[in-house]
Formats: C-alpha cells, structure tokens, sequence
C-alpha cells in the first residue's frame, strides 16, 4: 500500500432571444509571478480536502512514532507514507479492501461502474529545477520545486465485469484477491436490469470520461506552470546579461568593449522576446485549461443521448412557444396590453419579456424574427441526426479481431489497434495513418475516436492490415 502512485442591442432581448437557442502539505508553490491561473472549483475543492486529510495523516503517522516502543517500530512508523494512511481511512469508510486505480482495474479485466466517484490520492510527484545561464556560459541551478497531481482510486464495489456489472468479492479465509462475477438471479429489481442497459457497461463510451476531462484540464494547467516559470527564468537571464552595463550606458564605438556590448545587447533583446512568447503561451494554455469541458455533448461521453434528448426537449419546447407568442403578437383583433395578458396567461413568457417582444425592432417587425425560428429548426434537424447516429452506432456489433500480429477492438469509446510485436513497419504505420488513426503514450497503442465514419473506416482498415505480408 505504500507504493500506491495514481491518478451563456438589449439585455431584455437577448433574454427572449435565448429561448430559441491550502497549506503547506504536502505541495509547494509552483508559480512565481504574482497572476493566479484559472483552476477549475472542483478541482481545487477535491485539493483541498485531500489536503486536509494529509495533515490528518501527518498526525497519525506522529502518533505513531511517538507510541513506537522500539527503534524497529520507530523506522516502520516513519517510512508510512501519507497516502497508505489516507487509503486506510478509505477501507475503514467503506468496508472494501481492495483500491486500484482505473488502469490497474482494466488490466485485471474489469470496468469502473457509471457515475462512480474515485477516492483521491496524491499521485507521484513531478521535480524541476530552475537553471540561469551566466554571460560565461555558465548554468547555474536554482531552488527546485513539486507538482503532486491529484490521482483517483475506486474499489471492488465500484467495478465490474465486462459482461456482468455486479462482482463480488471471493471468500478471504480461502486467500484469494481477486474478484468472481456471480451469474444474474432472477430476482433483481428493474433498476438492476435497467443498469445492464446502460452505457456505462458499452464499450462505444468513455466510462472515465469526466476524470480524463479533469486530467486534462491539469495536464494544461502544469504546462502553463512550467510555461510561466521558464519566461521568469528566460526574462533573468535576459537581465543577468546586461547586468554589468551601467545604465544608460552608450556603445563605445572603436572601444574593445564594442563587440561584446553588442552581443549582450542582442541576446538579451532576443532573450526578452523569448521570455514575452512563453509567457503569451502559458496565457493560451491557461485558457485552454478553463475551455476544458465546455465545448459543448462529447459523442463518447455516458450521459451523451441522455444530455442531447434533453437539449432536443428543450429545443421543441422553444420552437412551440416562439410559435404560440407570435400567433398572439400578429393577431389584429387584440391591443398590446391584451396580448401581453394572453401571453402570460398562456405562460409562454414572464411580463418584461412579454413587454419588449412586443416592441419593434429597426425594421418594424414585432415578435421573435422568422430566422429565430428557422435557426432553432434547423438545431432541432441537427440534434436529431445526432441522436440517430449514436444510438445506431451503440446498437452495433463492435469490432473484435485478433491474430498473432494484431488486434483491433473497441474499448473506453475508442477503436484501439495493438501490434503485439512492436513497433510495425513504415507501410504499414502510413496504412494506419491513412484511416486517421493517431498513436497514444498513454495507452501505448493506435487509437480513433468512435464516429459513424471511423467505424466504416476501421473495418475498411482491417482489411488492408489483414492483407499485409510484412507487418513489422
């Protein structure tokens, strides 16, 4: 346990308008400059109260070595580490034995449930040092500092088969560790075979996807961290090299001191440009962190069709009541305050709506405009189309091959290819590359986003790869 490491020109318009559409422990500062970058409030929550359960950590693990009797027992104490405390305190909460992260959970062949919350951990910590370069060349090395990213566990009750969502734990007297997936009785409720039809047990979604959105927000988040500390560092080194210059000093043309004065003059306005573009680069990638999550229905996320049916409700909803105000707004047998009275005892708009739509615009029209109505309609044909594509992708049989060179299957809502005997040959990585298949580290194998169109290429490629004589 103790070498656990994981992972919305007028306001009132524009209202109508919108119907149709820590302390110290255990992490050290890693900014220099003043400038807070943004960090999402659920991350930073989750932080904070990781934090809070260190310093409770750090003061079992004193206890502990002031209660040892022993000099043996005093060493054992002290080489506890905070985050086998912390998962302790996890197995006391829940009753479950067993914390792995998500990766450790799918190599031994099972899936984390939907909608299951991990249990947060300290993950392994990331070292840099700052470096200055001195006009002679030399590279001095400053204080270094940590970046602990926040890593997340789930337990056996959270996990579950491929085929069977409901694992149990095996009998411990028999010392075993390992999880059995009992047969489904006939007896579960609705909500039990309900669950079975979900997309959390599909492999055409992305069951982590809200904690791969996180890490992703964290990944840009410490790039622009380490963005900001080299423009500090760069920005010194420009100083440092024009240190030795009294100010307002001129060039002595003809003097011995010429040249280098102009070579220092140079790299240090160089080295200021330098500094200035990283510094406009960790910007970009602070906004890039914030935009993380926001950029509207992810096709491979569970709660896809769930959020598009919604949004599609929505959209039918505003259509009729755009409909049903201007057929009151238009009617000639009504003065404005009855129709503002019919508007709202219809309950399609609250009074101050009611009041501006029946206002005209620069070109004396009244009510919401025909493009309102045909942009909405238009919205509705789009999230239609959407919701048939996903649901006929979902209900299609996944790709699953497998030879003794490769295999290409569908998991975590991704077509993954895994060449079994490294890395393949040149012809073979470009027939690849062709299907727009891209190479993961972080899975360490080629994988594509599952669209309609990347499943007909996918089978189009497996027949190409199948084909191939020399593959490696």
């Amino acid at each position: 346990m103790n070498n656990i490491q994981t992972t919305s020109n007028n306001k009132n318009t524009n209202e109508i308008t919108s119907i149709a559409s820590g302390g110290e422990l255990p992490q050290k500062q890693v900014v220099k400059s003043k400038e807070r970058r943004p960090v999402s409030a659920k991350s930073k929550a989750a932080r904070l109260v990781l934090r809070d359960k260190s310093q409770e950590a750090r003061v079992i693990r004193e206890r502990m070595i002031k209660e040892a009797k022993t000099p043996r027992e005093v060493v054992t104490a002290e080489d506890v580490t905070l985050n086998s405390i912390i998962v302790e305190s996890y197995i006391q909460e829940t009753g479950c034995t067993q914390f792995k992260t998500f990766h450790d959970w799918k190599k031994a062949g099972y899936k984390v449930n939907k909608g299951e919350s991990g249990f947060s951990v300290w993950g392994t910590p990331k070292r840099v040092k700052d470096k200055v370069e001195t006009t002679d060349g030399e590279v001095l090395e400053g204080k270094g500092w940590e970046f602990w990213p926040l890593c997340y566990l789930f337990n056996e009750n959270q996990v579950s088969k491929k085929d069977d969502p409901k694992p149990t734990k095996k009998d411990s007297v028999q010392g075993k560790t390992e999880l059995e997936v009992k047969p489904e009785s006939q007896e579960n409720s609705t909500e039990d075979k309900f669950e079975l039809d979900t997309a959390a047990i599909s492999p055409f979604v992305m069951v982590n996807y809200k904690d791969r959105q996180e890490a992703k927000q964290e990944r840009f988040e410490e790039r622009a961290s380490k963005a900001l500390i080299a423009a500090d560092n760069t920005y010194q080194r420009s100083k440092l090299l024009v240190s030795s210059i009294p100010f307002g000093q001129p060039i002595l043309v003809g003097h011995h001191s010429e040249r280098a004065h102009r070579n220092a003059v140079d790299k240090s306005w160089d080295l200021l440009g330098k500094s200035i573009s990283l510094r406009d680069k960790a910007a970009r990638l602070e906004e890039r962190a914030a935009s993380v999550g926001t950029g509207g229905i992810s096709s491979n996320e569970p709660e896809a069709l769930a959020k598009l049916k919604t949004k599609l409700a929505n959209l039918v909803k505003s259509q009729e009541t755009m409909k049903s105000v201007n057929k009151i707004v238009r009617s000639a047998n009504l003065d404005n305050a009855q129709k503002v009275q019919n508007i709202l005892s219809a309950e399609l708009l609250t009074e101050s709506q009611a009041v501006e739509i029946l206002k005209p615009d620069f070109a004396g029209r009244v009510g919401f405009a025909s493009y309102s109505l045909s942009n909405n309609n238009a919205e509705i044909r789009r999230i239609n189309k959407r919701i048939d594509s996903l649901e006929k992708i979902q209900s299609s049989d996944p790709i699953q091959f497998e030879n003794d060179d490769f295999s290409m299957n569908i998991d975590n809502g991704q077509i993954v290819i895994d060449f079994k005997n490294g890395k393949p040959s040149d012809e073979t990585r470009t027939i690849v590359k062709r299907c727009a298949f891209k190479w993961s580290r972080y899975q360490a194998a080629w994988v594509r986003k599952i669209t309609a169109n990347a499943l007909a290429d996918a089978n189009h490629l497996l027949g190409q790869l199948k084909e191939v004589k020399e593959m490696y």
